[in-house]
């Protein structure tokens, strides 16, 4: 799609709402609005007052307005939209599936008192029997009651993200 125009360009008054939305060809009740293009002053147009009045207009017109913004860990532009919102999905990639991580996410959602949160992880994958793989997997052994484990059980190697059979340090 084309970034010409977007929101940038509604909240600088280059361009009107109506004329800036695009209709989804293949499903009419979506519509979309791109950014627009990068303007010199991303941070300063995102807290200006514009910003509310187009979400108002927004809101008027549609049952949902979903808000696509960088990640909100290397930006703070996301934590300033947020406090806009009604919800909050956060999308983590495992691999970045840090305790630190979900710890700062923990601290932003407490900071800013946002009440309904999502989460939604992505990249995860599956060995061929449909287990996941990944650093916070369980294999399957055999034992008798806690700490008696008999040979490597199904999953040896697997759970450890890399295959090699040793705990990776991840903090």
């Amino acid at each position: 799609m084309s970034k010409k125009t977007g929101v940038s360009t509604i909240i600088t008054g280059n361009t009107l709402l109506n004329d800036t939305i695009v209709k989804n060809q293949e499903n009419e009740h979506l519509s979309i609005l791109t950014s627009g293009p990068i303007p010199p002053n991303p941070s300063e147009l995102i807290m200006s007052n514009e910003v509310q009045v187009l979400l108002d207009e927004l809101k008027k017109q549609y049952e949902f307005i979903i808000l696509d913004t960088p990640p909100v860990l290397m930006i703070s532009d996301a934590v300033v939209l947020a406090k806009q919102a009604e919800m909050l999905v956060f999308v983590l990639n495992t691999d970045n599936a840090y305790p630190r991580t979900v710890k700062i996410l923990e601290e932003i959602i407490a900071k800013n008192e946002i009440k309904k949160v999502g989460l939604v992880l992505n990249n995860i994958k599956n060995d061929p029997f449909g287990r996941y793989i990944g650093q916070y997997s369980y294999g399957y052994g055999y034992g008798y009651g806690y700490g008696y484990g008999y040979g490597y059980g199904y999953g040896y190697g697997y759970g450890d993200g890399d295959g090699d059979g040793q705990e990776d340090e991840k903090s």
